[in-house]
């Protein structure tokens, strides 16, 4: 079932707040514009430090 939202746990969560305090509103909320970003990086993977 696709949700729409960052599946990630909660201590990464935590982490990533606290560098970037704004983004605390896509914790429990689906990103309200999902299909660009499926469009945008469909494909997309990270390596290296940045996975």
């Amino acid at each position: 079932m696709e949700t729409n939202t960052i599946d990630w746990p909660p201590e990464r969560w935590e982490e990533y707040i606290k560098k970037y305090p704004d983004a605390k509103q896509f914790r429990n909320r689906p990103l309200p514009n999902h299909a660009d970003f499926k469009a945008l990086f469909s494909g997309v993977t990270a390596t290296g430090v940045d996975n």
